[in-house]
C-alpha cells in the first residue's frame, strides 16, 4: 500500500515536470503593455526631420509599420493622429506642413482630421487671427458644408472654435442651433464664441450666450473675462469702465463663480487703464482680508429664499421621479411620516459616511466608536441629533452602537437605498439653521437643480451648514472641517471688491483661499 502511494506520488511529480517542460514562454510571461499612439509618434518624429513630401511619405510609412504599432494607428486614423500630435504651439508648423502634404497627395482629410486641425487653428489664433489661417478655416468650413448635409457634434464644436476667431464668427449662430438637436456645446466652445462676441462689440449677444452657458451647467473659461476686460479698457470714461467692471463682478457673485488666475493677471496688467488698484491676498480665519482689513460677508439665505429652495428640492430632487431608482416609494413615505412625528433636529448625521471616513476595511467596532464620538460631541453641546444609516448597522457592537441609539434619533434605510434624499429632506424640514455632517458634496443633487438661481441658493445654504469629519483625536474628540466664516464668492465690502480665484486647475471645486482685493479708483 505504501509503495503504491509513493509510486502514485512520484508519477504525479513526473507528470507535473513534463507539463512544465511543455509550457511555452507566452504561457507564463507577463502580458506586454500596449504602446500608445503618442509614444509611437514621439519615437518616429524623434528620428526624422520633416521638410519635404518625401519626408512625410517616409514618416507615414514608419508610423504604420512601427514594431510597436499593434493596430493603434491605422491608415484610417493616421491623419487625425498626426494632427492631434501637433496641438502644442511648437508643433503648429508641423501640422500645417502635414495638411499641405495631404493636399498635394490628393488625400482628403476625414472629419476627425479636419476637426482637430480646426481646433489647432483656433488655439493658434486666439490673440489675433492670421489672414492665411482665417482663409484656411473658412475654406474648411465651406468644404464641410458642401460635403456633409449633417455634421456630428464633435465637428460642429470644432467649426465653432475655428470660426470664432474669423471675420465670419457670426456663422457660429447657425451651428449652435444645429448642435442643440443632439448635444449641448462644451464650455470651451461657448467661451470661444462669447469671447468673440465681446471683442466684436456685440455685448448683448455675448451676455445672452453667457447666461445660456450657465443655464446649461457649463463653467465659463477665462477667455470670456479677459476679452471682456480688453473691451472695458477701450472705454474713455472712468465711470463707464467701472460700471462695466461692476457688471462683471455682479455676474460672478450671482452665479458663485471664481475666476481663473489668467483673468486676475489680466486685471493686474490692465489696472492702470481700468482705473483700479489690485492686490492678490488671503482671507484669515476670521474672514478678514489681509490687504484692506475689510471683513468679508456671509450670504445667508432669507426665509423666503430658503422656503423657495426647500420647495424646489422637495419637488425636483428629493421626491422627483429619479429618486426611486435606489429608494423605494414606501420607504420614503415611511420616512416622511417618521419626520412628521418628530420635533426639529439641530444636527443631521450621515452615519455611514461618518463611519467610513476612516476607510471601509475596518472591524465594525471602529465604525461604531467613531460614530458614537461624533454623536457625543453634539449631544454635549445640547443639540438634538438625528442619525441616518443602514439597517446593517444594527449588527454593530452594542457597547458603542447602544450609546448612539440612546442619545440620538435613528432612522435606518434598506442597504440598497440612497442616503442623500433622506439627509436633505430632514435637514430642510428642520429649518435653515440645521447642521449637516457628511463629506458628500451633493454635486449630483445640485446638478438636478436646472435653474442657476437655485443652484446658487443650494450651494450657499450647504456651504454654511455642512460639517465634514476630518479625524478623531487622541482624546476621542472629533475634528471637523467647519463651514467657512465667509461666503467664498465675489463680493463688495466697503470700497473694495474681493474676487476669489483659482491659482491652479480646481476640478474638485475646493476653496483655495486665493483672492484679488480690488478698489475702483476715485
Amino acid at each position: 500500500m505504501f509503495c503504491r502511494k509513493l509510486l502514485n506520488k512520484n508519477a504525479i511529480k513526473c507528470s507535473a515536470k513534463n507539463q512544465i517542460r511543455k509550457l511555452k514562454k507566452h504561457d507564463y510571461a507577463m502580458p506586454e503593455e500596449k504602446t500608445t499612439a503618442e509614444e509611437i509618434l514621439i519615437q518616429v518624429f524623434k528620428t526624422n526631420e520633416v521638410k519635404t513630401q518625401k519626408d512625410w511619405k517616409k514618416v507615414r510609412q514608419e508610423i504604420l509599420n512601427n514594431q510597436f504599432n499593434k493596430h493603434v494607428i491605422t491608415p484610417v486614423n493616421i491623419d487625425s493622429m498626426i494632427i492631434g500630435f501637433c496641438t502644442k504651439p511648437e508643433k503648429y508648423q508641423l501640422a500645417s506642413s502635414y495638411i499641405k502634404f495631404l493636399q498635394k497627395e490628393k488625400i482628403k482629410p476625414n472629419l476627425a482630421t479636419n476637426g482637430k486641425y480646426l481646433k489647432l487653428l483656433y488655439e493658434k489664433n486666439t490673440e489675433k487671427c492670421l489672414k492665411a489661417d482665417e482663409n484656411e478655416i473658412l475654406g474648411i468650413y465651406e468644404e464641410l458644408r458642401k460635403g456633409y448635409p449633417v455634421l456630428d457634434s464633435f465637428t460642429i464644436e470644432n467649426l465653432i472654435l475655428g470660426l470664432s476667431v474669423t471675420k465670419e464668427w457670426k456663422k457660429c449662430l447657425e451651428l449652435f442651433e444645429e448642435i442643440k438637436i443632439t448635444a449641448i456645446a462644451n464650455n470651451s466652445v461657448y467661451s470661444a464664441f462669447i469671447s468673440s462676441a465681446f471683442l466684436n462689440n456685440e455685448e448683448d449677444l455675448a451676455w445672452q450666450f453667457l447666461n445660456e452657458l450657465i443655464e446649461n451647467n457649463r463653467t465659463p473659461k477665462s477667455i470670456i473675462f479677459t476679452s471682456y476686460l480688453a473691451t472695458a479698457k477701450k472705454l474713455k470714461s472712468k465711470e463707464k469702465i467701472h460700471a462695466k467692471l461692476e457688471k462683471m463682478f455682479e455676474f460672478l457673485k450671482n452665479n458663485d463663480l471664481r475666476l481663473e488666475k489668467t483673468a486676475i493677471e489680466k486685471l493686474e496688467e490692465l489696472s492702470t487703464s481700468l482705473k483700479v488698484s489690485t492686490m492678490t491676498t488671503k482671507v484669515d480665519f476670521k474672514g478678514t482680508c489681509k490687504n484692506c482689513r475689510q471683513n468679508l460677508d456671509t450670504f445667508e439665505l432669507t426665509n423666503e429664499e430658503f422656503q423657495e429652495l426647500k420647495d424646489v428640492l422637495f419637488k425636483n430632487v428629493i421626491l422627483g421621479r429619479d429618486i426611486f431608482v435606489k429608494t423605494s416609494p414606501q420607504e420614503m413615505s415611511n420616512f416622511q411620516n417618521f419626520i412628521l412625528q418628530q420635533e426639529k433636529f439641530d444636527v443631521v448625521l450621515d452615519g455611514l459616511n461618518i463611519a467610513f471616513s476612516v476607510g471601509t476595511k475596518h472591524p465594525p467596532h471602529v465604525f461604531s466608536t467613531l460614530l458614537a464620538n461624533v454623536v457625543k460631541y453634539f449631544v454635549d453641546l445640547n443639540k438634538r441629533v438625528l442619525v441616518l444609516g443602514r439597517v446593517h448597522m444594527h449588527r454593530w457592537p452594542q457597547q458603542t452602537w447602544g450609546y448612539v441609539k440612546s442619545n440620538s434619533t435613528i432612522f435606518l434605510t434598506q442597504n440598497i437605498s440612497e442616503d442623500d434624499p433622506y439627509l436633505l429632506y430632514c435637514a430642510l424640514n428642520s429649518g435653515k439653521n440645521t447642521k449637516i455632517v457628511t463629506r458628500d458634496l451633493m454635486r449630483g443633487h445640485k446638478f438636478l437643480l436646472k435653474s442657476p438661481k437655485y443652484k446658487t441658493l443650494f450651494n450657499r445654504w450647504l456651504t454654511q451648514r455642512q460639517y465634514q469629519l476630518l479625524r478623531i483625536d487622541q482624546r476621542g474628540q472629533p475634528i471637523f472641517k467647519h463651514p467657512l466664516p465667509i461666503s467664498p464668492v465675489a463680493q463688495k465690502n466697503g470700497t473694495h471688491w474681493h474676487l476669489p480665484y483659482d491659482e491652479v486647475e480646481n476640478n474638485k471645486n475646493e476653496y483655495l483661499n486665493s483672492w484679488c482685493c480690488l478698489q475702483l479708483m476715485k
